[in-house]
């Protein structure tokens, strides 16, 4: 499954830069013909800038590809510009590959548009502080609909992130997918509260896994929960899959905005180590059935593929 998602994600890479070739080496008859293949690439390209995991490959890589994306549509609309807006196709195959490339222009621009949607909350956020302070964090999972995460289905997570880092060279990882936790950028860096509050649960004890070894009965692994005071709405916020003998804290106890609590680890129903972090509004349920609350994180609300640079 994991190598399954790895390929998704290649391709995810790999097809906007040979649309944005397509367009620089195609000849079009009419300006039309060329129209629905810039549409197609840019819905594709826009669709892939947005949901694809830019970690696994470097994300560096995300800024080169909207370029070149660019450049293609420039230089072939300056290419096609003295050709005539419609030909009539001369046989029906004609027809057949117009209405073809008109539909598939039509769905990549519909998906860019539905993915694009969910980076607002669309509705009142908390805000909190995040909860990492070194390094460059990414945000791997997070959004307002299941394009963009998805957590998103489910009622408890439905703004939930997943928090990894990158290194110098913009990957989450050193390789692409190794078996050893303390590969990953993320793993072992500290974990601060969000919020000034009261500590609901602190669960510790569970060891780390290798990954992609999941755990499906213990599902936030090592967590903490913190019931938040004085935010608007009143939260409670889950902090999962923390790393084994790492929580600070016990039940009960007070916490500062900024106070350690535990370090990122991989325990739980994760296929890597990050940090996972959702918000649920305080009576609605507990951390894993109650009622999501979009996060604010810093006045940002973060979705796949931000940054955050802490020092």
């Amino acid at each position: 499954m994991e190598w399954i998602l790895i390929m998704l994600a290649a391709v995810l890479v790999a097809v906007p830069v040979v649309l944005s070739v397509e367009l620089l080496r195609r000849r079009y008859r009419t300006r039309l013909d060329w129209l629905l293949a810039a549409a197609t690439a840019t819905g594709f390209g826009a669709y892939a800038l947005l949901v694809g995991r830019w970690d696994m490959f470097s994300y560096y890589l995300r800024p080169l590809v909207a370029l070149l994306l660019l450049t293609a549509v420039v230089v072939s609309l300056v290419r096609v510009r003295r050709q005539p807006w419609w030909r009539r196709p001369d046989e029906r195959r004609g027809w057949l590959a117009l209405g073809s490339s008109a539909l598939v222009a039509a769905v990549f621009v519909g998906l860019t548009g539905y993915a694009a949607s969910g980076i607002v909350a669309g509705r009142p956020a908390v805000e909190l502080t995040f909860p990492l302070r070194d390094g460059v964090a990414y945000v791997g999972q997070g959004g307002a609909n299941p394009m963009l995460s998805y957590h998103n289905p489910i009622r408890a997570q439905a703004y939930a992130l997943d928090i990894v880092g990158l290194n110098a060279a913009g990957l989450h990882a050193s390789g692409l997918a190794p078996t050893e936790p303390e590969r990953y950028t993320v793993f072992g860096r500290d974990v601060h509260s969000p919020c000034t509050g009261a500590v609901l649960e602190a669960s510790d004890g569970l060891a780390d896994q290798n990954p992609p070894k999941t755990d499906r009965v213990n599902l936030a692994g090592n967590h903490v929960i913190v019931r938040c005071h004085g935010t608007d709405p009143a939260v409670d916020v889950l902090l999962a899959h923390l790393s084994t003998g790492s929580v600070a804290v016990r039940p009960d106890a007070d916490v500062a905005a900024g106070d350690v609590v535990a370090r990122v680890g991989n325990t739980g129903n994760t296929s890597e180590p990050h940090l996972h972090v959702h918000a649920v509004r305080t009576g609605s349920g507990s951390a894993l059935d109650g009622e999501g609350v979009p996060i604010r994180f810093d006045g940002r609300f973060l979705v796949r593929n931000d940054l955050v640079l802490v020092g």
